[in-house]
C-alpha cells in the first residue's frame, strides 16, 4: 500500500488455489501491456490461497510499476451462504465470484477500480478504460450478449425472470460482470456498508451476483462497446 499514487490503478481479482494458474495468465498480460508511466497495484480476493501460491504470483508480478496485494476476505463472509450453481443443479462458479462485492468498502483509498475475471488475458490499449469518466454511473461493463438474447426465447424464460425478479424490461442493458470499471466512491455513496453482499445471500439469484449488481445498478450503468469483454 506504501506503494500508492495519484498515479496508481487498482485492478481487482477474485481467486481461490484451484484458479492461481490461470489468473497467473491475466497477471502475466497486465505486466506486458501496462504502460510504464503508470503504476498497477492488483488486489487479490481471497479466503484460501496457499503461502506458496501467494508467493509465486507475487514472484510474478516482477515489473516495477504492477504489483499484488492479497486480501483475506473471510471475516467479512462469515456467516454468509452464497448459491453456485446453475442449470440441472450443477456447481457453476465459486463463491470467490461474490467478494467483488465488497470492492467499495475494502478499497477506501481508491476512487475508481477495474474488476476483471481471473480467466481473462488484456490486450495492448486495455489501460485506456482508466481514462473513461463515469461521472455518476456506478459502474461501467459490457452488455451480457452471451445470454441476452435467450430473453427472446420462450425456452429460456428469462425474460420473465429478469422483469419479475431484477425489474428489467429493456434487455439489451442486462450487462456481464466479467469486466467492470467500478466507480468506488459512487458505490459508497449509494450503497451502505455489506448491502450488496447480504443482498447477494438473500435468495438463489439466476445469474448469482452479476443479478444482483444489475438491479441494484439499474440506471446507473454506462454500457462499453464489446470490444472491452470479447471472447475469441
Amino acid at each position: 500500500m506504501d506503494n500508492i499514487t495519484n498515479k496508481t490503478q487498482c485492478i481487482i481479482v477474485a481467486i481461490n488455489e484451484k484458479y492461481v494458474a490461470i489468473f497467473s495468465v491475466l497477471l502475466e498480460s497486465i505486466i506486458e501491456n501496462s504502460k510504464n508511466n503508470e503504476n498497477y497495484e492488483i488486489v487479490v480476493l481471497y479466503t484460501g490461497l496457499s503461502d506458496e501460491s501467494k508467493k509465486t504470483l507475487k514472484n510474478m508480478a516482477h515489473s516495477d510499476n504492477v504489483w499484488i496485494r492479497f486480501l483475506n476476505v473471510s471475516k467479512k463472509i462469515e456467516g454468509y451462504n452464497f448459491f453456485v450453481k446453475g442449470e440441472n443443479n450443477k456447481i457453476y462458479l465459486s463463491k470467490e465470484a461474490y467478494f467483488r462485492l465488497l470492492a467499495p468498502e475494502l478499497l477506501p483509498e481508491y476512487k475508481v477500480a477495474l474488476y476483471l475475471d481471473s480467466d481473462i488475458i488484456v490486450l495492448s490499449g486495455w489501460t485506456d478504460i482508466f481514462q473513461m469518466d463515469l461521472n455518476e454511473y456506478l459502474l461501467a461493463a459490457v452488455p451480457d450478449i452471451w445470454d441476452n438474447w435467450k430473453c427472446y426465447s420462450a425456452r429460456y424464460r428469462l425474460a420473465e425472470y429478469r422483469k419479475k425478479e431484477l425489474c428489467i424490461t429493456n434487455f439489451g442493458e442486462y450487462f456481464n460482470s466479467g469486466v467492470m470499471l467500478l466507480n468506488l466512491d459512487e458505490m459508497r455513496k449509494t450503497f451502505r456498508e455489506g448491502e450488496l453482499l447480504k443482498i447477494a445471500a438473500s435468495k438463489d439469484w439466476k445469474k448469482h451476483d452479476q443479478d444482483v449488481l444489475n438491479l441494484m445498478c439499474k440506471g446507473r450503468v454506462h454500457l462499453l462497446d464489446y470490444k472491452w469483454n470479447l471472447i475469441e
